[in-house]
């Protein structure tokens, strides 16, 4: 008699444990400190830029509700509590993104760390110009076919006088620059094909009247970021 009474009071214990959940098991055992999770889209932003971060990855091991979602960006500003905040750096540098989430019981989760860099992108100042004084000895990439002619005197290869008529125009990046690093490329492209690359762009293009577009030029800096500026070229009928 006294062993089923001791089964049915076991049963009876397991049953209210199954009942209550989490909530009565936690009355019982120490709770287990919460862990918090940065998810961040991109760690290399602009000034200005919205910080792409969520605490939305971060729990807790004892199944308790976390309140509490504190946000330190590294740059002076006052600590945030947002489980998704919206901040953004207004000077270029490297920073250093801290969370700590809290718990419903109160308790803190160890503070994790992520590390971004601010840099402004190449500023980008072009110009297009047709020419009508040609430079002397200077050399242009003829579209579409990118190969290189030289219009003074106007005499091809073996002393063929080319067929196809030419306008000339010339892009120029001189007046770029980079708020904070260095310009280490300049490239021009068109339809996928390499035209040059420095400060200064030559082409010739066929005076056919068509309009020939996207030209590209392209700038990276130091960090690694690109600006690109696209140019379209109506060729007058020669």
């Amino acid at each position: 008699m006294i062993k089923k009474v001791v089964v049915a009071v076991a049963v009876s214990v397991m049953l209210m444990i199954f009942l209550c959940g989490c909530e009565l098991i936690q009355n019982f055992l120490p709770g287990l400190a919460p862990e918090a999770v940065i998810s961040i889209t991109k760690t290399h932003l602009q000034p200005g830029e919205s910080v792409p971060v969520s605490a939305e990855g971060s729990m807790s091991p004892s199944g308790n509700t976390l309140t509490q979602f504190i946000w330190n960006f590294g740059d002076g500003t006052d600590e945030m509590v947002s489980l998704n905040p919206s901040h953004s750096y207004q000077r270029g540098g490297n920073y250093t993104i801290t969370l700590v989430v809290v718990d419903d019981w109160g308790m803190s989760s160890s503070p994790v760390t992520v590390p971004v860099t601010v840099n402004y992108r190449p500023v980008l100042i072009g110009s297009l110009e047709e020419l009508t004084d040609l430079p002397s000895g200077q050399g242009f990439y003829s579209i579409p076919d990118g190969k290189v002619i030289y219009p003074n005197p106007g005499i091809g290869q073996k002393g063929i006088v080319s067929t196809v008529r030419y306008t000339y125009w010339k892009i120029d990046s001189s007046s770029s620059f980079d708020p904070d690093g260095r310009i280490v490329s300049r490239r021009f492209s068109w339809s996928g094909r390499n035209f040059g690359s420095g400060e200064v762009g030559y082409f010739a293009v066929p005076a056919d009247g068509d309009t020939y577009r996207n030209f590209e030029l392209t700038l990276i800096d130091n960090e690694g970021l690109k600006n690109t500026i696209y140019y379209d070229i109506t060729s007058p009928i020669g």
